[in-house]
């Protein structure tokens, strides 16, 4: 979790607790009759005070955990392609298995397609990350007018995402469950390949 994230939480939850305590206290003294009334509603003042500066912080750190969370990329692979003529040559490292993949598309972009399935917000707060799958490339051309697409299989498709894919929805936990993809023109350079909440991005290294 984020340093300030994690401070501002813990702030905010001291002062909720030093909050009660005021309370509590004021409660105590004034049934003993120790306090009188003023004194009691100095003390509600002091914890209003307190109770605001803790709902101030832990807003504040469940603000910076969700920023922190959205822009959150995860890095799983890099992958380079060159074009001679109407061929690409692929070339995927796939980071998080420790695999290589070298292969041929026909097009002038490629792309890079999986599934992806996305917690409900409440666990994304708690840390929990998506699940995906890369599980293909595919080659295409760019004119309306062809309608040619090479595929490179990478990974059989199970059929549980498929079960995920038209039921995930309908589970408590799950917020969404659905096929991803992003693509790219080939040149010299390598793109490396980041899984986020909302699917694959594609970043030139």
């Amino acid at each position: 979790m984020d340093l300030f994230a994690r401070n501002t939480g813990i702030i905010g939850l001291l002062l909720a607790g030093l909050t009660l305590a005021v309370l509590a206290a004021a409660v105590a003294l004034k049934l003993k009759k120790r306090i009188r009334l003023g004194g009691l509603f100095n003390a509600g003042i002091a914890a209003l005070v307190l109770a605001a500066l803790a709902a101030a912080f832990i807003s504040l750190s469940l603000f910076a955990r969700t920023y922190n969370i959205m822009s959150n990329d995860r890095r799983i692979g890099t992958v380079g392609a060159l074009s001679d003529g109407p061929v690409m040559y692929v070339h995927y490292v796939d980071e998080a298995n420790r695999r290589t993949y070298g292969f041929k598309l026909e097009g002038d972009h490629w792309m890079i397609e999986g599934y992806i399935l996305r917690w409900k917000p409440f666990l994304r707060l708690l840390g929990a990350q998506p699940y995906y799958r890369v599980t293909r490339f595919s080659g295409h051309w760019q004119s309306p007018d062809s309608s040619r697409v090479t595929n490179r299989q990478i990974a059989v498709e199970p059929a549980h995402w498929r079960w995920l894919l038209k039921h995930g929805r309908q589970l408590p936990l799950i917020d969404a469950v659905q096929g991803i993809a992003a693509y790219q023109y080939p040149d010299s350079g390598a793109y490396g390949v980041y899984v986020t909440d909302a699917g694959f991005v594609l970043k030139k290294q």
